[in-house]
């Protein structure tokens, strides 16, 4: 998006003089936030005095611009094909590393009519080091966590609006 000469020094008398952050510059002037982040950037303000914490993919971000340059967009049904060009360029020179949640049998699912797909996963094994990792999820482990809590906290409000005892109730949550 161009922005015209007047907005762009908006920008920057309100980021400089006036101390605002970028979050506040944007939505008062209607633009995006990145776009305030880009003109402060290009007044050469660092990263850091832009109000933005380092990413940790900050150290990544030339790589990640080069394959996106290497390998532009390709139409939705054609996923699997980008992903097997990746994989083959980087195959035995590279190191790639996946992490999936959905066993190889079941790519079939996330890549429909992929011709490719066979090609893909034979490249991706080969020489591969596959770690299974097998156990409770950290997240699912904590979503039951939470709902406990959430029950115990219904039982106790149950209980203060029926007249019995937290105790009781908390003794015999069957019956509440």
């Amino acid at each position: 998006m161009a922005i015209d000469k007047q907005t762009r020094a908006e920008i920057l008398r309100l980021f400089f003089a006036e101390k605002w952050k970028i979050g506040t510059i944007a939505r008062q002037l209607g633009v995006h936030h990145n776009t305030v982040d880009r003109i402060v950037a290009e007044a050469g303000v660092p990263l850091q005095l832009r109000g933005r914490k380092p990413s940790k993919l900050d150290p990544f971000l030339p790589f990640i611009r080069k394959t996106l340059a290497a390998w532009p967009r390709l139409p939705s049904n054609r996923h699997a094909d980008l992903l097997f060009n990746i994989v083959s360029s980087r195959s035995q020179q590279n190191s790639t590393i996946i992490t999936t949640n959905r066993p190889f049998a079941e790519w079939g699912e996330a890549f429909p009519n992929a011709a490719c797909l066979v090609a893909l996963v034979d490249r991706l094994v080969h020489n591969a080091e596959i770690l299974a990792i097998d156990g409770d999820s950290y997240r699912r482990k904590e979503a039951g966590e939470r709902q406990k809590q959430r029950n115990a906290e219904r039982r106790r409000r149950r209980a203060a609006k029926g007249g019995r005892s937290a105790e009781k109730a908390a003794a015999d949550p069957g019956t509440s």
